[in-house]
């Protein structure tokens, strides 16, 4: 069993107790976690379908908060799990949607998140540039070192197959000193 394997399988166990328990909070992290384990390990589909169910979740959440991360979580997951199996329709789609909730809240990582997605809709489609300035744009509303991290990860890959090696290195670097 692979790790992506064990990760599915605590987010079908956080499901089983949701359903047990009748929690809807239990249920949209189950399968917003459940989501992207299913797309690290390459079962997009399934993985869309699962933060889909997540976001059904979200008017049945009381604490704004749960809300809000579900929102972000299952909407990013959603993206990608459009994207790789080519649904760049779909995929635009929420990341428009994702992008309008997270302008209407005060939250940086919320827009940080919300311009990773727009940035992976035009790496698909083969915009660069416009992938790059997404990237540009989450890195540097990024609240904490976390998100810093992944935006810069993704930033230095787009500018890497963009053939900017140097640029690229010059944001690598220091990264890897956290």
């Amino acid at each position: 069993q692979t790790r992506f394997d064990e990760a599915i399988d605590y987010g079908d166990r956080a499901i089983a107790i949701g359903e047990e328990s009748g929690s809807p909070r239990v249920l949209a992290y189950g399968h917003a976690f459940r989501c992207w384990a299913l797309i690290s390990a390459g079962r997009s589909r399934e993985g869309a379908a699962s933060s889909e169910t997540a976001l059904s979740l979200v008017p049945r959440l009381t604490d704004e908060r749960d809300s809000r991360y579900i929102r972000l979580k299952g909407g990013y997951g959603a993206v990608l799990g459009h994207l790789q199996p080519g649904d760049l329709i779909k995929a635009r789609a929420l990341a428009k949607d994702l992008m309008d909730f997270a302008i209407g809240t005060d939250s940086a990582r919320a827009r940080s998140f919300a311009h990773a997605a727009a940035a992976a809709c035009h790496n698909v489609s083969g915009d660069s540039a416009r992938c790059i300035a997404e990237l540009e744009r989450a890195r540097e509303i990024a609240p904490d070192p976390i998100y810093r991290l992944v935006a810069e990860q993704n930033l230095c890959s787009a500018l890497a197959l963009s053939g900017q090696f140097e640029t690229a290195r010059a944001i690598l670097d220091p990264a890897l000193q956290h």
